[in-house]
């Protein structure tokens, strides 16, 4: 699956032009540099997705936030080994996995706000936001509200 898919239309000698281009990375600035070799602006875009989140608002400028992650959960053994998954009921919960960052140590230029809309187990529809955030590497983090700090 693509993970940045946008979607354009530009007007150019009155005639409506439209396109839907997909890159394989989740780097967005890479994937805007390809467009505007193609001769695209950021405002020709209507709408894009990135890793399966819709873009929701545009934002103008370049926001530096701090936002904390998501640590997952890991389990160790009486011996200290570590294990991604409880495999039985002895292995006890690696302290400080299974939470997000007690204080807000990753940095990232903010783009916009996203939404996904997902079915849960029990068939309901949920519709979440998510800040769409682009790290030093030029990777993509889509963190949640309450995690992330406007600088």
């Amino acid at each position: 699956m693509e993970n940045f898919v946008a979607h354009i239309e530009k007007e150019k000698n009155g005639i409506k032009e439209q396109m839907v281009l997909k890159y394989p990375e989740r780097n967005i600035q890479a994937a805007f540099e390809s467009l505007k070799q193609r001769g695209f602006e950021k405002e020709d875009i209507k709408c894009v997705h990135v890793a399966g989140f819709k873009l929701a608002i545009p934002v103008s400028g370049k926001k530096t936030v701090l936002f904390k992650k998501w640590i997952p959960q890991q389990w160790v053994d009486k011996e200290g080994n570590v294990f991604d998954r409880r495999e039985n009921t002895s292995l006890t919960q690696k302290p400080g996995t299974g939470k997000y960052d007690d204080n807000y140590i990753h940095v990232g230029i903010f783009h916009r706000w996203a939404e996904e809309t997902h079915e849960q187990d029990n068939g309901v529809y949920c519709q979440e936001t998510y800040a769409i955030v682009e790290l030093p590497n030029g990777t993509i983090e889509a963190v949640i509200p309450t995690k992330i700090q406007f600088t």
